[in-house]
């Protein structure tokens, strides 16, 4: 019975030491930078976004969010930048039009084309796939470049 606990024993820690020895495997995640935004009520309205930004854009309702956050480095800080693609997806001509909150934070907001640095609201009449873009690029490691755009509708 002896030998029979040491055999056994002998084999646990084998199997500990292989064990031991085999090495740590992870899956890494990746964030989106490319992609649809889902969320709004209006089906007529396609949003799609590209960029380096992780998860910049976010839908809901009538509302869309965008934001980007710089990081530091010890070579220096590194900026983010995304653009929001909206697109009129109506067989006719409609008018896009919302409101916006911004919070520049050393970044650039453009609407447009447009640079941005305080809040106020936007109105375009677009062609059948038609499209406007939004674009933000973070500037401070500390804070958000964020714009928050509301009641958006294409009528």
């Amino acid at each position: 019975m002896k030998n029979i606990w040491k055999r056994f024993l002998s084999l646990a820690l084998c199997i500990c030491m292989v064990w031991a020895l085999v090495p740590n495997v992870s899956m890494t995640a990746f964030a989106a930078t490319s992609g649809t935004v889902t969320g709004l009520v209006d089906e007529n309205i396609g949003l799609s976004f590209t960029g380096d930004a992780e998860n910049a854009w976010s839908a809901s309702g009538t509302q869309i969010v965008g934001s980007a956050t710089g990081t530091g480095g010890t070579c220096g800080d590194t900026h983010y930048k995304s653009t929001l693609t909206i697109t009129n997806n109506r067989t006719t001509k409609a008018t896009l039009s919302f409101d916006y909150a911004v919070v520049v934070s050393d970044g650039t907001i453009l609407v447009n084309n447009t640079t941005t640095t305080a809040n106020g609201s936007f109105s375009k009449e677009l062609e059948a796939g038609g499209t406007v873009e939004v674009e933000i690029e973070s500037g401070s490691t500390d804070a958000d470049t964020k714009i928050t755009m509301t009641n958006v509708k294409l009528v």
